[in-house]
């Protein structure tokens, strides 16, 4: 069956992404563990294309995600701002005050050297995005568009989204 993108004109978004946002903490030239200082950015495998796609080739992207309202939640928030990120989709969790039963994702990445990889190590417990239920995000957007052959929900007339393996 040939693919059958629609046009530009009939979609809101070109690309949609699900998935988590996290907080990347970059300790430059350093490691990890000894690290003093660190400079943050915004990441995830998802988002990251969505992003991609709209910095590179001017595309319009947007994020499906969940984050904590607090002081790290409006941090990301305002990084995927300046990615140019649709956040239209993005939903706000409570806080509780210490991150027990919810908290935004970080991720330390260290760089590479020579033929040593680089390094990451993630802190996801129990990570907004992670607790999505069926009911917290307005998926009739999904239906929204002329059903297809194979009957595939296309979010709202977009031709392309992604997804990854942590998501709902």
């Amino acid at each position: 069956m040939p693919l059958a993108i629609k046009d530009k004109a009939a979609c809101r978004w070109d690309q949609v992404s699900l998935g988590e946002v996290m907080l990347r903490l970059d300790p430059g030239e350093g490691r990890i563990h000894t690290a003093r200082a660190f400079q943050v950015w915004e990441g995830g495998g998802e988002y990251n294309v969505a992003r991609g796609l709209k910095r590179c080739f001017g595309l319009d992207t947007a994020v499906v995600t969940a984050l904590v309202d607090n002081a790290v939640g409006r941090l990301v928030q305002d990084l995927v701002y300046q990615g140019g990120v649709d956040q239209s989709h993005l939903r706000w969790v409570k806080d509780d005050g210490v991150g027990r039963t919810v908290r935004n994702g970080l991720n330390f990445t260290e760089r590479g050297h020579g033929v040593r990889a680089a390094l990451g190590c993630s802190d996801r417990g129990h990570t907004a995005v992670s607790q999505l239920k069926p009911g917290d995000l307005d998926w009739d957007l999904a239906a929204s568009s002329p059903p297809c052959r194979r009957r595939r929900p296309r979010w709202r007339g977009r031709p392309w989204r992604r997804h990854g393996g942590t998501a709902p």
